[in-house]
């Protein structure tokens, strides 16, 4: 028995699968690579002001967009293709929220909203029933006192309402809402990726790495960074625009060509 079949995703043989996949697809990885060294670049330049909470969420959901697209691209080189898409659905969301905060003030407020009706209902569970929350919890929302009545309505705005007003529609469409099917525990998902079938008959589990859809996927992925800088570089005023056309060039010959 190999070190997969004992060990999976944790054992030696993974290292190697990781390796073999990145040298197969080595262009993919590589423009993903280039682009994340030049991202990083760009966050000492970000000039925040702590007296501006506007400029703080958009650094916050930059680093988080940031994190997220690196841990992607480490999952899909060991070929975890539906693990990869949870964290991108994830990175698509706050790309949403950060290029409709830029875009339109109104949805920084609303963002602030829902974040204080998130912890307000929260901290109402905790009050409720103290038993089911670890003691650490409990005594962090202790002394927390909400911004408005626990029964105040209030309603969130969509994940397709945050894409619309970033006019990003195109990609929730054929990119968010992809990603959503894939990464759900629904039938239809967890027979295609999880089982081997043949003549329409289940043969076998399937715990294999799958980079079926690895160029889509890091498509999508290169995809966020690209939209990102270009709104983070209109609103902190970085100056890339050059670069990012010719990021957009590569993306083009790398991923559509």
């Amino acid at each position: 028995m190999n070190d997969f079949n004992i060990n999976g995703f944790l054992g030696t043989e993974a290292e190697l699968i990781s390796a073999n996949n990145y040298n197969q697809y080595n262009n993919l990885f590589h423009f993903c690579e280039e682009l994340n060294r030049y991202t990083i670049a760009l966050v000492p330049q970000i000039d925040i002001h702590n007296h501006d909470s506007r400029e703080l969420i958009i650094g916050g959901l930059f680093l988080k967009i940031l994190n997220g697209t690196q841990g992607a691209v480490i999952l899909m080189k060991y070929g975890l293709d539906i693990e990869t898409n949870i964290i991108i659905r994830t990175a698509l969301e706050s790309l949403y929220w950060l290029v409709a905060i830029i875009k339109r003030k109104p949805v920084y407020k609303k963002f602030i909203e829902t974040n204080e009706k998130t912890k307000n209902d929260f901290a109402e569970r905790i009050r409720k029933y103290p038993n089911s929350y670890h003691p650490n919890v409990v005594d962090c929302y202790k002394d927390y006192q909400p911004s408005q009545p626990s029964d105040t309505e209030f309603s969130p705005l969509r994940v397709e309402t945050v894409a619309n007003k970033a006019d990003l529609k195109e990609s929730f469409d054929n990119a968010y809402s992809v990603l959503c099917l894939s990464s759900h525990p629904d039938l239809q998902n967890i027979e295609n990726r999880y089982f081997v079938i043949e003549d329409n008959e289940i043969v076998t589990l399937d715990s294999l790495p799958s980079t079926r859809d690895i160029k889509p996927i890091l498509s999508t992925n290169c995809f966020i960074i690209i939209e990102m800088l270009k709104n983070i570089d209109k609103f902190f005023k970085l100056n890339i625009s050059n670069d990012l056309e010719k990021y957009t060039e590569q993306y083009i010959e790398v991923f559509e060509k």
